[in-house]
């Protein structure tokens, strides 16, 4: 019973997806924007009832894409904020970035350029990192179309602005399913149609706003692509045709809704009627172009709004984690201070006590030394003092400073064992102090078997008897 419930719930889950996709694939079929919404808002439902997270960030981005091409740019801003916490549920870059670059269009097209650059340069290091080969290159072209109309918009610095729309054009040339991303190839046309008019290559401009009208795609950039067309037309006097153009850009913007591109069009229209000297006409399509002005302003301050808050909630947010961050490094800096104190003092607590009992033990080096040698002097003993302090130190420079106090020690061992090693001449001289192998082996940081092992190959190669100890033959050297 239990094998045939699993198999049922797999059954409607998967029956669920692909009922979710299905639906979000018919929403680029539609060029109606009424069935659109509502053809993603039954996705959105769908997909929060099946809990499938891509299909409800696919459906919040649609959404978010909508409401850009209305003009509502309060709900774009909301519905990425709702996508972008789920995102890190669903391991796809492409939905982050397509987040990015829908903010960055908003941010831009209230003026807000500085915001919605950055926004784009993060998106690429994002798009760099989608898996699907067509999906990269489709979502590098649209960074790189946004970034070069964002330039031109804010600065109009028009070579850097071509550059970018190159690159643009150059990354969805590379795209193999040219029929599923036809917009992209779409506004890389119409972008390089623009960049020719800014440089005053009317035809060239003509040939690409051309081919961005015959991508069958009735889209925004279509609609842009026939008001520029009818813009041109009119500059050279060809008033019919351009008549013609702005009448498809008119069928293509109120099919969409987009009454950016129909208030162009209606101003356009309105310039051709004024030439062809029909004032009513003329009248007519200014006032209706003032009217979509009107509520293109009103959207445009209640919208606003949102960028606002957005950034000064942005702001307040990296104002607050650099507070956090600089209370974070005064705390562990000023643990680190505390720690390097003590340290000190316990070095200092430690050389103090060392020294003290180099002390010690020279002295007791020292009254082990034969009473008749010559080096009893109290110059002597200062030199002892040294010396046995760099033996206790392990300093490279110690047998330099035991030779200068005992110049006849070195030539007596080396005619009695020409063999010794220069190491094996150091310890014989520690041996010579009197240092006791537990010391030695502190001393030179080795184990109490290494030096025993030493000080047997030196009893051998001295030729030192058995019976004898080791240290009393080497002080009667």
């Amino acid at each position: 019973m239990s094998s045939f419930l699993f198999r049922a719930n797999s059954v409607y889950a998967q029956y669920r997806i692909s009922q979710i996709d299905s639906l979000l694939q018919g929403v680029n079929q539609s060029h109606n924007i009424e069935e659109r919404v509502q053809l993603i808002n039954k996705a959105y439902r769908i997909s929060k009832a099946a809990n499938y997270n891509e299909g409800t960030i696919k459906s919040l981005i649609l959404l978010a894409g909508e409401s850009f091409n209305t003009g509502k740019y309060e709900d774009v801003l909301k519905l990425t904020a709702k996508a972008d916490t789920l995102t890190v549920k669903v391991n796809d870059a492409l939905y982050p970035t397509q987040i990015l670059i829908l903010k960055s269009q908003v941010y831009s097209k209230l003026g807000f350029y500085t915001y919605g650059k950055q926004a784009l340069f993060g998106a690429i290091s994002v798009a760099k990192r989608i898996k699907e080969r067509d999906q990269q290159h489709n979502s590098l072209g649209i960074i790189y179309a946004s970034l070069g109309s964002n330039i031109q918009m804010s600065n109009g610095d028009k070579d850097s602005a071509f550059y970018f729309i190159r690159k643009s054009y150059s990354e969805f040339i590379q795209i193999r399913d040219s029929v599923k991303y036809s917009k992209g190839l779409n506004l890389a046309l119409y972008n390089l149609g623009q960049v020719f008019e800014n440089h005053k290559q009317y035809d060239s401009a003509e040939v690409y706003y051309k081919k961005a009208t015959l991508i069958k795609d009735n889209n925004n950039i279509t609609a842009a692509a026939f008001n520029s067309l009818g813009k041109l037309y009119y500059q050279q006097k060809k008033y019919s045709t351009a008549m013609a153009y702005y009448k498809q850009a008119e069928d293509v913007s109120i099919k969409l809704k987009n009454i950016y591109q129909l208030k162009k069009t209606y101003t356009g229209l309105s310039q051709i009627f004024d030439r062809l000297n029909d004032n009513k006409k003329a009248t007519e399509y200014l006032q209706l172009s003032n009217k979509l002005g009107d509520s293109i302003n009103k959207i445009e301050k209640a919208s606003v709004k949102a960028p606002l808050s957005n950034i000064v909630g942005h702001k307040e947010e990296t104002i607050e984690k650099n507070k956090k961050r600089t209370r974070w490094i005064i705390s562990v800096s000023s643990i680190l201070l505390l720690i390097v104190i003590s340290l000190i003092f316990l070095y200092r607590y430690r050389l103090k006590k060392e020294r003290k009992i180099s002390e010690i033990r020279i002295n007791e080096l020292i009254k082990k030394i034969d009473e008749n040698r010559e080096y009893r002097s109290p110059q002597k003993i200062e030199e002892l003092k040294e010396v046995v302090q760099l033996a206790i130190q392990n300093n490279p420079s110690f047998y330099l400073k035991f030779n200068d106090f005992d110049p006849d020690f070195g030539k007596k061992l080396n005619n009695l064992a020409p063999n010794l090693v220069a190491t094996e001449v150091e310890f014989c001289a520690m041996l010579r102090l009197n240092f006791e192998t537990k010391e030695i082996a502190r001393y030179t940081k080795s184990s109490v078997r290494a030096v025993e092992s030493k000080k047997y190959r030196i009893r051998k190669k001295l030729s030192i008897p058995t019976d004898q100890d080791t240290y009393l033959w080497i002080a009667n050297i």
